[in-house]
């Protein structure tokens, strides 16, 4: 098949992930790193939020858990908190202390 320019442009598409009946993942292993800030939604309609925390339990020594108390699948603009945890953890690496939590912006 000749290939021209138009096809150096084409994306690549990997293959998609067939998962076995009965999968159960494998073990995080994620050792040593700086921390890592994970962000989640408690009523995510895609990702279940016991996902967050089996990944966080597995990972305590490297990563830090924010849950936002709302509901949706990207919390960055969801609220003043949660843009300020993500803000502060870009510029400074500050991550927010244990038992941290982003409530949900007041609707007016």
């Amino acid at each position: 098949m000749p290939s021209g320019p138009s096809d150096r442009r084409r994306p690549v598409l990997a293959e998609p992930y067939q998962f076995r009946r009965g999968h159960r993942g494998h073990r995080l292993p994620i050792n040593e790193a700086p921390k890592i800030l994970m962000l989640h939604s408690l009523h995510d309609p895609a990702n279940h939020y016991a996902w967050a925390t089996n990944v966080h339990r597995q990972t305590r020594r490297t990563t830090v858990l924010l849950p936002y108390e709302g509901a949706g699948h990207s919390v960055y603009r969801r609220s003043d908190g949660t843009r300020d945890a993500v803000d502060d953890y870009l510029t400074e690496l500050k991550t927010p202390s244990a038992g941290s939590r982003c409530t949900p912006a007041a609707k007016n």
